[in-house]
């Protein structure tokens, strides 16, 4: 800001003091007259003894002109201008009234109506005291300009400064009477003359009222900092004072010495002269440094000119108090497209899309610069060639020397990369929090120092606390007490080397709620960087459930395992004891064949044939239940060369293949981690099955093949026997169950339910997809952690 301005709201504010002091004044000394008249102090009704005392309704109206002029002097508040306005017009009646008794000749006096018995006694020139007609012809114009004063048009507020400069004149003539003793000057014919402190109070409150609308009329040139207020504040002052005082030394001199007339008239003419040279001289120099001064801040003007014309990377331009552009620099140019020649001239306006012009934007902002002094926008504006850019813009208004804005100074620069960077940021952040907010999880953002600086629903309902109360708080919070110290050098370890930590990660972790109680939880950790240092994302879940069903599982599985043992031990003891009578029965049946072989008739032979069959199939079913029970007994995994297991199967199902003259293909296979024993036994019993359970017309032709799977490898043993019936295909896993008569296929319906406990103790599955009479194809899987 320039210093005229400030210079400017420094007048401002001294011309509302002088108006303020003058206001009070004038209201105290109405005051005062009036305890002297009700006192009968004479020092307050008349300064100096043997002068005119002030009438008590000259008090009382100088009381209502006082508080009229603080009023307007402060604030301009509604309520309290209609005030002013109403202590104006009683000022106007009461003047008025005493007029018309003057003229009038009326025996009652409004004047009189207080102290009628002491104003009957304070008399001059035989005439008792009274308010002179000068006087109240003072306090209508005094009126009418306090009137004035109150209203908002120039015209109107020029006419009330004249009204003062009247009424200042009027105490000053009677001042200069007094001085002079120039009765003329202070009295009206025969009429009650106008005391000396009423005209210097009229001259106080016609200052008051022109200093308090020192922006209108002749009180605008005079409080000008151009050089003609400069001369009028040096001037008018001398040309008032020094012929007064040059005037009132003549007479002095006349008065107490013999010098003569023209002698004194003389030398007063010469001290005039001389007087108003010293004047001129001062005034003179004080314009020439005025002037220079001027020069040099125009210098000053035209390098900043030069600057702001040569800068790039700002549009600054300057606005007259309509919007209208004024100057355009090179900035201006590059950024918005425009020549001087092709802007200058047009209203700032062109730069706003038509939505916004639509809602008056350009004109809101000037009038906020206004108010406001300056103000900041930012948005979108549009160039020369129509398209548009992101603007981040300061407009400040310009004063005049006289107070008033003048214009506008809009510096501009295009951040669309820096917007267009911010928007993106926020949606991003945007779209962070809403996965944050949509996670399962309770989410939490923890900075380096373990403040906590976002949280999610989730972990409102999880921790028990707002998060209000928990952002800004250390971790730690959520911690119980006695582990917070280790967590804070766990915290401190992980910021030290950043890395994703899953959820879990082989740890027991505890969490505190609001209300101090504990509770298992997983938590996974991600580190991000951001532009103010790396921060970590912890997901926390609340793992007391799952905790109690592994609990629950861990004891069912301990359960489970027991009994396994128990039965599988039963079936050890039970299948070990049944073969023991088995053998007894078949060797006596044999003994029995052999030393009665002679005797036995067909029918007891065919008796014990059909008993060493049935002995046969119970031995069998016993040592397939026994194998059944020793599966995965004896755990130990090796690693194992399938290609060679196979050669090694189909060597020991030699005289079966050949018989049934089948085809075994083998695809390439792998070598995994087993149980050697338990995997041979697996594709033996497949093999052997697809063998035996083939059509009578075709010859068995099977495929085995693998393939990789997530998590180990999955093989197939295909053939094209009669295949299983869809209803039968749940059933076929289950011990004992077979799924044909004896006599069409012989088997214990072992060998199947072998298959899925070898499966599954390698941690696998198997099924079976089969077409009836097209084949059947064994799936299962082999992982790569066997239990």
């Amino acid at each position: 800001m320039s210093i005229a301005p400030l210079t400017k709201k420094r007048n401002h504010r001294d011309s509302s003091a002088i108006s303020l002091i003058i206001g009070g004044t004038t209201l105290a000394a109405g005051i005062l007259v009036i305890i002297g008249w009700a006192f009968d102090i004479e020092v307050l009704k008349r300064p100096i003894a043997d002068l005119v005392a002030m009438n008590p309704l000259t008090a009382i109206c100088f009381i209502l002109s006082g508080l009229s002029l603080l009023i307007l002097s402060g604030k301009r508040m509604e309520s309290f201008l209609t005030l002013s306005q109403v202590l104006s017009i009683l000022i106007i009646l009461i003047s008025l009234v005493k007029l018309i008794n003057q003229v009038a000749h009326s025996s009652i006096q409004i004047d009189q109506l207080m102290f009628s018995a002491e104003l009957i006694k304070d008399t001059k020139g035989n005439v008792s005291n009274n308010m002179a007609p000068n006087t109240a012809l003072g306090f209508v114009l005094t009126a009418l300009a306090l009137l004035f004063s109150t209203q908002r048009p120039k015209r109107i507020r020029s006419a009330a400064n004249y009204l003062s400069l009247a009424v200042f004149m009027l105490g000053f003539f009677s001042v200069i009477g007094y001085l002079y003793n120039v009765g003329e000057f202070y009295g009206i014919l025969k009429y009650f003359p106008m005391s000396l402190h009423t005209a210097l109070f009229f001259m106080l409150v016609g200052t008051g009222i022109v200093f308090m609308n020192k922006d209108y009329g002749f009180m605008r040139i005079l409080m000008s900092p151009y050089s003609g207020g400069k001369a009028a504040k040096i001037f008018i002052p001398c040309i008032v004072i020094i012929p007064i005082l040059l005037g009132y030394l003549r007479m002095s001199l006349k008065t107490n010495t013999q010098i003569s007339d023209e002698l004194s008239l003389s030398l007063l003419i010469v001290s005039i002269i001389t007087a108003l040279l010293i004047l001129t001289w001062y005034l003179s120099k004080t314009l020439n440094e005025s002037d220079i001064s001027r020069e040099r801040l125009l210098e000053n003007q035209t390098q900043h000119q030069n600057i702001i014309d040569s800068i790039e990377d700002y549009a600054i331009i300057t606005l007259d108090n309509r919007g209208i552009i004024k100057s355009w620099n090179k900035g201006a140019e590059k950024i918005k497209g425009y020549t001087p020649e092709e802007i200058i001239g047009k209203n700032f306006s062109v730069f706003f899309p038509p939505d916004a012009q639509k809602a008056n934007l350009p004109e809101r902002l000037l009038t906020d610069a206004k108010q406001k002094g300056k103000i900041e926008s930012a948005g979108w504006r549009i160039r020369k060639n129509g398209l548009a850019f992101w603007s981040d813009a300061l407009i400040s208004s310009q004063i005049d020397l006289f107070g008033k804005v003048s214009g506008f100074i809009k510096i501009t620069r295009d951040t669309t990369d820096t917007h267009e960077y911010s928007e993106k940021l926020k949606r991003s952040e945007a779209k962070f929090r809403n996965l944050l907010e949509s996670a399962p999880d309770a989410m939490i953002v923890v900075n380096r120092e373990g403040i906590i600086e976002l949280a999610n629903q989730q972990s409102e309902k999880m921790f028990g606390y707002t998060r209000e109360e928990i952002q800004g708080n250390l971790v730690e919070i959520l911690i119980p007490n006695r582990l917070s110290l280790n967590h804070h050098k766990h915290r401190q370890d992980f910021f030290s080397s950043p890395k994703v930590r899953g959820m879990g990660a082989n740890m027991d972790l505890l969490a505190t709620r609001k209300d101090g109680s504990e509770f298992p939880v997983e938590v996974s950790l991600s580190p991000l960087v951001t532009d103010k240092g790396t921060i970590a994302i912890a997901a926390i879940r609340d793992i007391t459930e799952k905790k109690k069903s592994e609990e629950a599982a861990l004891k069912v599985a301990e359960l489970i395992k027991s009994k396994n043992q128990e039965m599988e031990q039963l079936t050890y003891v039970a299948s070990h004891d049944l073969r023991e009578p088995l053998l007894t029965i078949k060797n006596y049946v044999r003994v029995l064949k052999e030393d009665c072989i002679d005797i036995l008739s067909e029918e007891a032979e065919l008796y014990i044939s059909s008993i060493l069959r049935a002995t046969g199939r119970m031995d069998n079913l016993i040592t397939g239940l026994l194998d059944y029970s020793r599966l995965g007994v004896s755990k130990k995994i090796e690693m194992v060369n399938l290609e060679e297991l196979l050669i090694s199967i189909q060597q020991d199902l030699d005289k079966i293949i050949d018989v049934n003259k089948a085809t075994i293909k083998v695809n390439p296979m792998p070598t995994i981690p087993a149980y050697p024993l338990e995997i041979k036994l697996l594709f033996q019993n497949l093999i052997h099955n697809a063998i035996k359970f083939h059509n009578n017309d075709t010859h068995p032709v099977i495929t085995i093949s693998s393939k990789k799977i997530k998590k180990g490898l999955q093989f197939e043993v295909k053939d094209n026997g009669i295949g299983i019936d869809e209803k039968n295909r749940s059933t076929i896993f289950t011990i004992f169950r077979k799924l044909h008569k004896k006599k069409e296929y012989e088997g214990t319906g072992i060998g199947l339910a072998h298959a899925k406990k070898i499966v599954e103790i390698h941690n696998g599955t198997i099924w079976v997809e089969s077409e009836l009479n097209k084949g059947s194809s064994f799936f299962f899987t082999i992982l790569d952690k066997p239990l």
